[in-house]
């Protein structure tokens, strides 16, 4: 995969992640503080990934699908989503 390839890959994930940010939150009943600090971020760095006014990193994006992944309200949602697929999962274990 090219540089190219490989950064539309990522922001096509973090594009959808972000998108729905704030129903994830919601459905695993945590506040942007908790999560923030659940995923070592400020709140406010929290709250402008939700808004759009910052964009998400990609270590971002993998702690927060780590969190959301993890969570019981969460985990079905991201798949019906599409935000963890079965290529994502993939392309995480044979990243480098």
């Amino acid at each position: 995969m090219s540089a190219d390839e490989k950064y539309s890959f990522r922001q096509e994930y973090i594009t959808k992640l972000t998108d729905n940010l704030a129903m994830l939150m919601a459905k695993a009943k945590v506040s942007q503080a908790d999560v923030a600090d659940i995923i070592g971020i400020a709140r406010q760095t929290y709250s402008n990934l939700e808004t759009g006014k910052k964009s998400m990193t990609w270590n971002m994006f993998l702690s927060l699908i780590l969190f959301f992944k993890e969570n019981d309200e969460t985990a079905n949602v991201i798949r019906l989503l599409d935000i963890y697929t079965d290529e994502l999962e993939a392309y995480i274990k044979n990243s480098k």
